[in-house]
């Protein structure tokens, strides 16, 4: 993610250009355009959780319905469940990987989507990129920054360090 960020900042910089920015769950969320259902997108994150989003895609963009977090893939079962939603299309590593949880969950109806809608298509990109545009949500490249959902693990020892 930073070599890309940095690549984009360089080019933006290069040719006086702004930047827009949009998560890996969102474009992941894009393989399935026009979606009856919520999408609901999970990339593993290892430690027993993953990074989990829902989305509105029936006017063919993603539009987010519970925000982009990090946590425990029955956690967030649960989550849709309290939110009302019923029905979702899962996508992603993450349901690959907790598919048998996913499907055995007793308040939402798993529709898991095909194979190729698993990995993110940076293809797919132009409409978010457009959409942003056109709302004027545009940054100058220094203030293209990623947006880690949970702290790396040099983080965490860091801190737990004795000072």
């Amino acid at each position: 993610v930073r070599g890309g960020i940095a690549t984009v900042q360089g080019l933006a910089l290069g040719h006086g250009r702004p930047c827009v920015g949009f998560s890996s769950l969102q474009l992941l969320a894009l393989n399935l355009p026009h979606a009856a259902i919520p999408v609901c997108t999970l990339i593993d994150a290892r430690k027993n959780e993953v990074y989990a989003g829902l989305y509105d895609c029936r006017d063919g963009l993603p539009s987010p319905l519970i925000d982009d977090c990090v946590i425990p893939p029955g956690e967030f079962l649960d989550l849709l469940t309290l939110h009302g939603h019923k029905a979702a299309i899962f996508c992603g590593d993450g349901v690959v990987r907790y598919r048998a949880l996913i499907e055995q969950h007793p308040g939402v109806r798993a529709v898991i989507a095909p194979f190729p809608c698993h990995q993110p298509n940076a293809a797919l990109a132009a409409p978010l990129v457009l959409r942003s545009w056109q709302s004027g949500d545009i940054l100058a490249p220094a203030r293209l920054l990623p947006a880690y959902l949970r702290p790396s693990d040099a983080e965490i020892n860091r801190s737990a360090r004795p000072a």
